[in-house]
């Protein structure tokens, strides 16, 4: 299921940026949505950028360690609040891509995840899309 939120035209978006936390690159959901953004970038002749943010100190996770992710897409890793390292790096014909890892059962979250609203809200400028694969079964 992709949600999306288009605020210039699709045809402008020059970079794609799939903004994931260190913990997302094991995620089952992960390699489907990074072969999903590869096709999207073909298509819109726009550049595939992945941007990890480290939440603990210690992280050092090696995105280019994922099998599918060559040389030709981008890596860059930071620390710190994933909603503010985010919005560090928009710019206005950018396409942001989230994923959604829903928790149902916590009371209080929003329902797209509080990370992809606080971005949205600070960000109403920005394309977004935020991917969510749901569990079956």
């Amino acid at each position: 299921m992709l949600i999306t939120r288009f605020t210039q035209p699709i045809k402008t978006t020059q970079r794609i940026f799939l903004a994931i936390a260190d913990t997302e690159v094991t995620s089952a959901s992960f390699q489907q949505t990074l072969m999903l953004m590869r096709t999207l970038a073909t298509e819109l002749k726009a550049s595939l950028h992945i941007l990890q943010v480290l939440s603990h100190p210690r992280s050092g996770r090696n995105l280019r360690a994922i099998p599918g992710l060559g040389d030709e897409v981008p890596v860059q890793q930071v620390r710190g609040s994933f909603v503010h390292q985010v919005g560090q790096i928009l710019v206005t014909d950018d396409l942001l891509v989230l994923t959604h890892n829903a928790h149902p059962e916590r009371l209080g979250v929003p329902t797209l995840g509080a990370e992809p609203e606080a971005i949205a809200r600070q960000h109403p400028e920005i394309s977004m899309i935020i991917v969510h694969f749901p569990h079956l079964g």
